[in-house]
């Protein structure tokens, strides 16, 4: 087949939805497609494009046999008062006419589809109360390479060990630092907790959103708090391996079908979940029906420090939740079976419009 993949973040981007289109276009491609992408410059998530790809309009390039085919794009990672002046007046002159631009566009993209795929039921639940016909949705969910990201022991961990953290109980969180995620919550709880000097707390994530972190823990006086620029790929299973727990977190007014793809690399990792999530939203699901984790209420640090807590003081607690989230991730979220998914997917597209222009229409949230 030849397959086109429009994706606004893809490799070299570490993290987001950049490593899941990395992997689905290269496996495509692995198998004998002819696959083709079509992205932005890299910039993600320092919202500045990466050095060598900066002054460029166009780029082709290929890797692992994908070809990738790259546009300019304009970023100001840090906007001028002028800057924020207009942005901030045409947002009020136009946020309703865009509203309605972007929906005109979703509804028209959802009927011309043949076929919408999703990632978790709560996308399907939205898709049906939007009118799209039950029969065109496909519900594959995000992934993971559970070949990479794998249990391993925290002995002789090297990322403990060049942090500092041997002996320690870690709980780690890595990824986006943005308004969604509302990590003072993860301060505010480490803070609640620096009677229990064995507890230390791990946040990775992009330098912007460390710096306004650091402000926040000299503030709640949170010294247990060690903050960590992403760190590279190939280092991430042993990073994940070094936790304890895992955490995802997210502020309760998250869209409830919005599932964070970092789920899938704690589970992989067999390490216990703690996700301060809205109860009803589909993350909370997730983690439930692993059995690998427990849900707290987001934005609640007194009940994030309970729970961490709690898992502290019970390690067979830990180590069960561990075991359920690996066999989970095996049984769930293996790459090779969403691969198998995506494809069959693909061919039966081409089954029902044989000899006329077929289209797939992705949905992620992460």
């Amino acid at each position: 087949m030849r397959i086109l993949i429009y994706s606004y973040n893809y490799y070299p981007e570490p993290i987001g939805i950049a490593p899941l289109m990395t992997e689905l276009a290269e496996g495509l491609a692995k198998r004998g497609h002819q696959v083709r992408v079509i992205t932005a410059m890299p910039n993600y998530p320092e919202r500045q494009v990466y050095k060598d790809y900066q002054g460029k309009w166009y780029l082709n390039e290929y890797k692992n046999n994908v070809q990738i085919q790259r546009s300019y794009i304009w970023i100001r990672p840090q906007p001028k008062l002028l800057d924020r002046i207009l942005f901030d007046a045409s947002f009020v002159v136009t946020n309703k006419l865009l509203i309605k631009i972007f929906a005109a566009l979703e509804k028209f993209a959802y009927h011309t589809a043949s076929k919408i795929s999703v990632i978790a039921d709560g996308f399907v639940e939205n898709l049906i109360s939007k009118g799209v016909a039950p029969e065109k949705i496909e519900q594959i969910p995000n992934w993971v390479d559970v070949n990479f990201i794998r249990p391993s022991a925290k002995k002789n961990n090297p990322f403990r060990a060049a942090h500092n953290l041997n002996g320690k109980f870690v709980v780690l969180y890595s990824g986006n630092i943005g308004l969604t995620q509302g990590l003072e919550t993860v301060v505010k709880a480490a803070s609640e907790l620096r009677h229990v000097p064995d507890i230390a707390f791990v946040i990775v994530g992009e330098a912007k959103g460390l710096q306004r972190l650091q402000k926040y823990c000299l503030n709640c006086g949170a010294d247990n708090v060690l903050l960590l620029p992403l760190q590279p790929r190939k280092q991430l299973p042993e990073m994940l391996a070094a936790a304890d727990v895992g955490l995802v977190v997210q502020k309760k007014n998250v869209v409830s079908f919005n599932m964070p793809s970092k789920i899938q690399l704690l589970l992989a990792s067999g390490r216990a979940l703690v996700a301060s999530v809205p109860e009803n939203g589909t993350a909370a699901k997730a983690v439930r029906q692993s059995g690998g984790g427990v849900i707290v209420s987001p934005e609640d640090s007194n009940a994030l420090s309970a729970a961490i807590l709690d898992l502290y003081k019970h390690p067979e607690k830990v180590k069960d939740l561990g075991v359920h989230s690996r066999h989970y991730a095996m049984e769930q979220y293996a790459f090779e079976q969403a691969l198998n998914q995506y494809e069959d997917l693909f061919y039966s597209v081409i089954a029902n419009r044989q000899g006329m222009e077929s289209q797939v229409v992705t949905k992620q949230e992460v």
